[in-house]
């Protein structure tokens, strides 16, 4: 039997979610606990793992907005045919979908960030999920434009 993978309330008043990028290709095998899709609130983005051992089948497609508690996507058997009613819910996300990460682990995946960026070959542009969807309809390529901070005319001026 599939198991589903729900889009988890990320904050008090998330009442949908966008999938940012599928990070296991659809009828991939996944393992319990491996990354699957990244997706993002008005807030902050976040990584959704598998459920279960199994072959990942999506539900939705990248930039697709689904509603808080709708299934974006399976894990079962291979060659199994997937139906809303041969599904079970993941009661993981249901019951840790409201709880935010520790502010531990954020200042740990900040700092994993900043080294990232700094190691990475490519520039890194950081940049908050409502900035990019807002760039995105725009039309404004993020990673030409040149933030404030970094321009050679802004002074720190201390008093």
């Amino acid at each position: 039997m599939a198991v589903e993978i729900i889009m988890p309330k990320l904050g008090m008043s998330m009442s949908e979610g966008t999938i940012v990028e599928w990070l296991k290709k659809e009828n991939e095998e996944v393992k319990k606990g491996d990354p699957v899709v990244s997706i993002s609130s008005d807030k902050l983005e976040k990584e959704l793992e598998a459920p279960e051992d199994g072959i990942i089948q999506y539900a939705a497609k990248e930039d697709d907005v689904i509603a808080v508690g709708e299934a974006i996507g399976y894990v079962g058997t291979k060659g199994e045919e997937i139906t809303k009613k041969d599904t079970q819910a993941n009661g993981a996300y249901e019951e840790a979908g409201a709880a935010l990460e520790s502010p531990v682990e954020e200042d740990h995946k900040e700092t994993k960030n900043k080294q990232e960026a700094f190691t990475s070959p490519s520039r890194r542009v950081r940049i908050s999920p409502a900035a990019k969807k807002l760039a995105k309809t725009k039309g404004v390529d993020i990673e030409t434009v040149q933030g404030s901070a970094s321009r050679p005319d802004n002074k720190r001026r201390c008093k």
